[in-house]
């Protein structure tokens, strides 16, 4: 078997380790983006529609990029009317865009999913 190490342990440990850091720092640059999209947001929905706003439905929102009915009324433990009608409401106000798929009507956090897929 070769050694393709040479034996220079050190800068291969090295190496790797920087590449954690620089991992570990963009991360946390993404986490901070999204802790402020969280807060922007939450001010926003409070102000445009206070009487839907809660904490639940917030984390709801970011738990990933899209939901649906279903995880609204399960989440929030309303109505399916009520799910219909908080999600028709916030996107209205332009925090969610809808689109069709099958049966169903899945709504995306555009927001969260933009700050993620063009964090650079």
């Amino acid at each position: 078997m070769v050694n393709k190490t040479n034996g220079n342990w050190e800068a291969w440990i090295v190496y790797i380790l920087k590449g954690i850091e620089v991992t570990s720092e963009e991360t946390l640059v993404l986490v901070k983006r999204i802790n402020r999209e969280v807060d922007a947001m939450t001010s926003e929905i409070k102000e445009k529609l206070p009487k839907i706003y809660s904490r639940e439905l917030i984390d709801l929102l970011f738990y990933e990029f899209y939901t649906k009915i279903q995880y609204v009324e399960e989440g929030l433990g309303v109505s399916r009317r009520t799910s219909v009608n908080y999600l028709t409401a916030l996107e209205r106000e332009g925090f969610l865009v809808s689109e069709k798929l099958g049966k169903e009507r899945i709504y995306q956090n555009k927001r969260l999913f933009d700050l993620v897929r063009y964090q650079k």
